[in-house]
């Protein structure tokens, strides 16, 4: 029973410890890509991917990890979602407040993961939250794509980004692949 009991204390310690890591940290991975032959820019991007902070802040007004987006200097930010956790609108005050500051930084494009997708697809649950959310994004200088695609211009090349949006109906769907 005292071995069972210290086994469970044990995982239980590993898990508050990885949840406090996981809340208190996040992760910068860098990636390079290799551009076509012929290319006008010699130099390269930097884009910036961000995505399921789950309203979740580093640092008060999430700083720091602001002040690591700045130190990147980056030409593009791109947003894939999952950025608040759903709700009727006041849990998404600290996902708009960091994104609203991203534009001064670079251009941002925006996508919406699921919280946000069902939030928009489940008014009657959610409220006006989504469109207000999305408002204030767009006022802010944030490019919303909702199942569209805009072209654009880094250092002379051009990019065409694109979001899509997965109706909810489908989150829970399990897809089989078979071989022939």
């Amino acid at each position: 029973m005292i071995g069972a009991f210290a086994y469970f204390s044990a995982h239980c310690g590993t898990f508050e410890l990885s949840d406090f890591y996981e809340n208190h940290t996040f992760v910068m991975r860098y990636y390079e890509v290799e551009k076509k032959m012929g290319s006008q820019d010699e130099g390269g991007w930097k884009i910036v991917f961000l995505s399921d902070l789950h309203n979740k802040e580093y640092g008060s007004g999430n700083q720091r990890l602001l002040g690591a987006i700045r130190r990147e200097a980056p030409d593009l930010i791109l947003v894939g979602g999952d950025m608040l956790i759903r709700s009727t609108g006041e849990k998404s005050e600290h996902a708009a407040a960091f994104l609203e500051r991203l534009p001064a930084i670079a251009p941002v494009y925006c996508a919406n993961g699921n919280h946000e997708q069902k939030m928009k697809e489940c008014e009657e649950t959610y409220g006006e939250a989504y469109r207000k959310y999305r408002k204030r994004l767009a006022d802010s200088g944030i490019h919303m794509l909702e199942n569209e695609a805009d072209t654009i211009w880094i250092r002379g090349q051009r990019m065409q980004i694109g979001g899509l949006e997965i109706p909810v109906s489908l989150f829970h769907q399990t897809v089989s692949l078979e071989t022939p």
